[in-house]
């Protein structure tokens, strides 16, 4: 199988149309992938084909299908060569800090797991937790079991006794129905399900054993015939909450299972994130970790305009920015946006289109004195600080109300912290 790691928004994958060079996709391979994109509802704007080549925009996880395996990294390693391990520690470092995952980074470095691909990682520490706790127990509950035999237990269900056994004259038997001890239940068939996805997917010999040591301790849960309609309900007491990151990696894999049912497409597999709202949320975390006490409500909204007629529509445009902090008399708005910044490019990159939404959110929000727009720090960018200052607008009426664009560093953990801690030390200084 095919193994590729490309850059989001940067890298292109080749598609060979005569030929297989074995660097890209065939043409079958790329109208397979084109099939499975659309069975899984992604934005298809995001996914750029050209006539040889294809680039993907804004998705950062994995693609896997029979004969390959597409690994598409966020570009922000700070270092100029192709690091992608870099690039696969951050991603999974903001995957963890955002709930998306529950994997720890720290223990992936001790084991070398960080070079092997993204669907490795995942079913790697999915196997591993999940087989500590099976190995301490396996979960089993009360369930409701209908059964039609020779002695009475529990209560009679006369509906289904009558139409078995009475109306065919069979006096020996008794519809029953009663509550036992089993571990056939639906948090179970997830795991069992979870397993036999990877099993198809994953070629680590070590992953592979403990998945199906797994299933071998799972081996009385039967069938799980669409758990996909319901997945959602199922819950862990607190008795059994050493199970949770195991279940919520599990439901991952299952809703990354393509819903296209054909046999030749038995082992698509994707896993993808919007970089986009997984940059806003990232920050959003750190944010609330670091500045908690300063942080605003992020839903309080205004709208940018009023019907003058209330009987003709409602209002126009709602304002609703990312995070708002609280600085003293005034506040601060700050929006993440995932874009590359370049002093070469007018307004150093900055979209026209941000700046009228930044500007909105200074006349429309009166405590507002300064708007933030945070981009991500690559490697292209000549800068080496945490957080750089790129630029600033002021507006016409005062000099005290502006537009600040700032880069920051997403390479560690720790360093985006100390961006954030210095992008909100200048907004204080500029507000005493």
């Amino acid at each position: 199988m095919k193994v590729i790691t490309i850059r989001e928004g940067l890298d292109r994958l080749d598609i060979d149309l005569e030929e297989e060079s074995g660097h890209g996709l065939t043409l079958q391979e790329s109208k397979k992938l084109e099939e499975h994109i659309l069975s899984k509802g992604y934005d298809r704007q995001s996914f750029v084909w050209g006539r040889s080549s294809l680039q993907i925009v804004n998705y950062v996880g994995v693609i896997q299908l029979k004969t390959f395996s597409i690994e598409v990294l966020p570009k922000v390693s700070l270092q100029e060569s192709d690091n992608f391990m870099e690039m696969r520690k951050t991603l999974l470092m903001m995957l963890r800090e955002s709930g998306y995952l529950k994997i720890d980074v720290n223990d992936l470095s001790r084991f070398d797991m960080v070079d092997e691909p993204l669907i490795e990682i995942l079913a790697s520490e999915y196997s591993k937790e999940l087989l500590k706790e099976l190995r301490r127990g396996v979960i089993i509950r009360y369930e409701e079991v209908q059964e039609n035999i020779s002695f009475l237990k529990g209560s009679i269900r006369i509906g289904e006794h009558i139409r078995e056994n009475l109306s065919r004259n069979i006096r020996h038997r008794v519809h029953c129905e009663y509550s036992e001890l089993s571990p056939n239940h639906l948090v179970n068939k997830i795991f069992v399900y979870a397993n036999e996805i990877l099993l198809n997917v994953v070629k680590n010999n070590d992953t592979r054993r403990r998945l199906e040591l797994g299933n071998h301790l799972l081996s009385d849960v039967m069938a799980y015939q669409g758990i996909e309609e319901r997945i959602n309900h199922a819950r862990l007491d607190r008795t059994e909450m050493r199970y949770d990151k195991a279940l919520h990696i599990a439901k991952q894999i299952i809703f990354a299972r393509s819903a296209n049912r054909h046999s030749d497409q038995e082992y698509s597999f994707s896993i993808l994130f919007k970089m986009n709202e997984l940059f806003e949320i990232y920050i959003r975390s750190l944010l609330q970790k670091k500045f908690g006490e300063y942080l605003l409500d992020s839903q309080n909204s205004k709208h940018l305009l009023k019907e003058k007629w209330p009987n003709e529509g409602g209002d126009v445009l709602r304002l609703r920015p990312d995070y708002r902090l609280n600085l003293g008399e005034k506040s601060v708005i700050i929006d993440a946006k995932w874009k590359k910044l370049n002093e070469t490019r007018p307004r150093t990159g900055v979209g026209r289109d941000d700046i009228f939404q930044m500007y909105a959110y200074l006349s429309r929000f009166d405590d507002v004195s300064c708007v933030v727009l945070i981009y991500p720090l690559t490697y292209q960018d000549d800068k080496r600080e945490p957080a750089n200052l790129y630029y600033e607008w002021v507006t016409d009426e005062s000099s005290r109300k502006s537009i600040r664009a700032y880069s920051l560093s997403l390479n560690k953990r720790e360093d985006t912290l100390e961006g954030l801690k210095r992008i909100v030390e200048e907004l204080n200084g500029a507000e005493s």
